[in-house]
């Protein structure tokens, strides 16, 4: 029973997280990934690539720090690590745009 509710509020932070509804966590993982290096960026792409391929994230990887980074520094225990991934390809996105002159 406790398991299943565990997994409920799981699956709840996570649909919170994807509308909006933690706008300050939010907000923090997206200025923690903002603090990255181009360097540190390229390696979670390839990380994420090879997360997608193999479906095993690696142990030490900067994408798996950064996540137990944020859910220490937000107090989001629950928060799912396959939720990392977007915020760190809009960064990619928005410094290339920004690189060709389009400001977003």
């Amino acid at each position: 029973m406790l398991i299943l509710f565990s997994l409920e509020n799981m699956a709840q932070e996570s649909r919170d997280f994807s509308r909006g509804r933690f706008n300050g966590s939010e907000r923090m993982l997206e200025n923690m990934i903002n603090q990255l290096s181009d360097e540190d960026l390229e390696k979670c792409f390839l990380e994420i690539v090879e997360w997608r391929e193999s479906g095993v994230l690696q142990m030490y990887s900067i994408i798996r720090k950064q996540w137990e980074e944020f859910k220490q520094k937000s107090g989001i225990d629950t928060f799912p690590i396959h939720m990392m991934s977007e915020p760190i390809l809009f960064e990619i996105a928005k410094r290339k745009y920004r690189e060709e002159g389009i400001n977003v």
